[in-house]
């Protein structure tokens, strides 16, 4: 696969991430997982994807709207705490304060590489889906100037400190094998990109 195309596969997969952390589960969602080209088009990035794409077809065939609906509310969202914070902050900052210091790198981040970012609600800018958005499009601005140099800036500054933390609580506390799935798939996403650019990352504390 030349480099472009690699770069803009990726850049496809991280809008879907994108979309699926960041958005209520829609039935359109849904209807895409289930078809069939979506498993042969994902590009291959752990040597045990198989066994998680299988995973996420039983799960989009047989596990009923309304209970992948109830989990991304149990795992997001919650009637009072989420089990699986989706906000770098709550990670790293040892009050697990949002819109923290974390929060406020990661928008100087984005604007110092000309990426504007728009939420449809007051919060915390690093929420993961928002990350995932951001790094679609520095993988897209890669096809055409093969520069990663901000795609690992934002992975080893404003990702990968907390990032395996949250997929972790993601994977454990998730009852629908349709969010273990998708948990599974980012790690191996993630991962792929971790170890193909060499990314060293500085061990921090984590406070949930």
């Amino acid at each position: 696969m030349q480099p472009e195309q690699d770069y803009m596969m990726s850049a496809a997969c991280c809008k879907l991430f994108s979309t699926l952390f960041y958005k209520r589960p829609s039935q359109d969602i849904i209807d895409i997982l289930k078809e069939n080209k979506f498993e042969v088009m994902w590009p291959e990035y752990s040597n045990k994807q198989k066994k998680v794409l299988k995973k996420l077809r039983d799960s989009v065939e047989n596990e009923s709207f309304d209970s992948v609906k109830s989990d991304f509310f149990r795992l997001f969202i919650g009637s009072e705490k989420k089990l699986a914070y989706p906000w770098g902050s709550v990670y790293t900052d040892q009050d697990n304060l949002m819109f923290g210091e974390s929060t406020l790198r990661f928008k100087e981040f984005c604007r110092k590489s000309n990426v504007s970012v728009e939420l449809e609600v007051n919060e915390p800018l690093d929420h993961i889906g928002v990350i995932f958005s951001v790094l679609s499009v520095l993988f897209e601005k890669a096809c055409t100037d093969y520069n990663l140099d901000n795609v690992v800036e934002l992975m080893r500054e404003h990702l990968l400190p907390w990032f395996y933390r949250f997929i972790y609580l993601m994977k454990t506390r998730a009852i629908t094998e349709f969010y273990q799935s998708i948990a599974a798939l980012a790690e191996q996403y993630v991962n792929y990109w971790e170890e193909e650019l060499e990314i060293d990352v500085e061990q921090v504390h984590w406070y949930a």
